[in-house]
């Protein structure tokens, strides 16, 4: 369930974010709608980022990735929970799209532990099952609740922000942590505009 150290980790540089994957290991997953921040802000997190990038040529070991969202986590979240576009997730109609689309494969191809559906974006701690991996998953599931709700509110292009924020989960320590995180997150948001998911022991 928890990183494994002996074990041999996936890394993918695409985009701006580094990814990894592990057979069965727990992962804490970001992903946003396309209108969440505005273009200003993601060229200042752009600037950052190459900025870090320059210091620190790729490929990075452990220490560095660590750093890396050490720097780049807070200020992401922090942008993101400011509420900037749409936020069609607000929607009971549209989240329910999406909760189905999670809870389709859920057992199947991986296990959701919890999420949190904000108006803007999710966060998620979900483990693969078997020999899937988190991009294909999250592909399936942003791909078919980006199809659904574009119908139902009669859009067209990009619902969700290609690239998706991941971290394997350490230990369970970590994991509490990531938990703790989810269930705390709409503290500032009226019932109604949230969707908050976990799982039974």
């Amino acid at each position: 369930m928890y990183l494994d150290k002996y074990k041999d980790i996936e890394q993918c540089y695409g985009g701006n974010l580094p990814h990894m994957h592990q057979d069965g290991t727990t992962q804490y997953v970001t992903f946003r709608l396309a209108d969440s921040l505005p273009a200003t802000k993601i060229q200042e997190l752009n600037d950052l980022i190459s900025q870090f990038k320059k210091a620190n040529p790729e490929p990075w070991d452990q220490e560095t990735q660590i750093d890396y969202w050490k720097m780049i986590g807070p200020k992401s979240e922090r942008l993101l929970h400011n509420g900037y576009g749409n936020c069609l997730l607000r929607f009971p109609e549209v989240r329910k799209i999406l909760i189905d689309s999670i809870s389709y494969y859920d057992e199947k191809k991986y296990i959701v532990y919890a999420y949190i559906i904000m108006p803007n974006h999710v966060h998620m701690l979900i483990r693969p099952l078997g020999k899937y991996k988190i991009r294909d998953i999250l592909h399936g599931i942003k791909g078919f609740s980006g199809y659904g709700i574009n119908k139902l509110t009669c859009s067209h292009g990009e619902f969700w922000m290609r690239e998706s924020f991941d971290r394997l989960v350490r230990s369970e320590a970590a994991y509490e942590h990531y938990m703790r995180y989810i269930i705390s997150n709409p503290r500032n948001l009226r019932e109604g505009e949230f969707a908050l998911y976990v799982r039974e022991e």
